[in-house]
């Protein structure tokens, strides 16, 4: 059972969640994974800005890839599927997490609808057991043809 909060497996290689305490980040090598992509901006209320020494020292692979969603684009969404990929092909379980696992969750739709395929309906039921996103969400998938 994970410590962090809203924390969601979707399968072996993907875990999503909100910020990992200070504390919580040792669990995340103990618990098998990887690597750690944060979207998480420097202004977050919960920003941990010693997480990638901590993590690196650990043994993770760790990528920085700020997210404002005050105003969603194509581009931001392309860098997190480029930063995910690139985590991914190192091989290893990610664990990708924002604030509170709401923007990561909006992203994560994106990516398991254009870029695995996944269909939209099981993708949807996964959403309902995640923290609720704010109505921008689905009017950005119909922008990127994912709704």
């Amino acid at each position: 059972m994970s410590p962090i909060k809203a924390f969601f497996r979707l399968d072996d290689a993907i875990s999503t969640g909100a910020q990992p305490t200070r504390e919580e980040l040792p669990w995340l090598a103990t618990a098998g994974f990887k690597a750690v992509l944060n979207t998480n901006t420097h202004t977050a209320r919960n920003y941990l800005p010693d997480e990638a020494d901590q993590l690196t020292a650990q043994g993770l692979a760790y990528v920085h890839h700020p997210i404002d969603c005050a105003v969603l684009t194509k581009e931001k969404y392309e860098g997190f599927r480029d930063a995910l990929n690139g985590l991914l092909a190192k091989g290893g379980p990610v664990f990708v997490h924002c604030a509170g696992n709401v923007k990561v969750t909006g992203m994560m739709y994106l990516y398991r609808v254009l870029e695995r395929g996944e269909p939209r309906e099981q993708v949807a039921k996964d959403l309902e057991k995640l923290p609720a996103l704010e109505e921008k969400w689905p009017a950005f998938w119909r922008a990127l043809g994912a709704q």
